[in-house]
């Protein structure tokens, strides 16, 4: 009986812990990203904005591998959203919570997904003060497109 409270109190920490950091709005499936990105801009200041090439999914598919990263020394938070041009129309594929700095979501799931083609891509980048994650800074958005196989 002492193992099972033991692991009952240990699960119940956990999911107070991971609700916590859910409810402060930072994502939750982030991986430490250390791979050096390309300063194309020449500028040492500012907001670093990483830049997609073409990227191609399955037909169906219910995650896409995609790297979403926020650059270590960016002095803010980055949310993403991943959105298509599907006749006319923008549809949502995937919104991020928070990345901290340093951090990226590799691996997300996927809603929307249309059928096999290629379509018009944006990654629209909204970047929040380190101090209240709230005060929104300067934003970005990447064309691409998305090869749906």
């Amino acid at each position: 009986m002492l193992v099972v409270s033991i692991g009952f109190n240990y699960y119940q920490s956990n999911n107070r812990q991971n609700a916590a950091k859910n409810e402060s709005g930072i994502a939750q499936n982030t991986v430490e990203w250390k791979k050096q990105i390309v300063n194309r801009s020449g500028s040492k200041e500012g907001i670093k904005i990483p830049g997609y090439g073409e990227i191609s999914v399955s037909e169906g598919a219910k995650e896409m591998e995609m790297a979403l990263v926020n650059p270590k020394d960016n002095p803010c938070y980055f949310q993403f959203t991943v959105l298509i041009s599907v006749e006319e129309k923008q549809v949502t594929l995937y919104e991020s919570q928070l990345i901290e700095q340093g951090r990226a979501i590799t691996v997300f799931p996927v809603e929307n997904l249309p059928s096999a083609g290629d379509y018009k891509m944006k990654v629209k980048i909204n970047t929040y003060s380190l101090k209240d994650r709230k005060t929104p800074l300067n934003g970005a958005q990447v064309n691409t497109v998305l090869h749906v196989v």
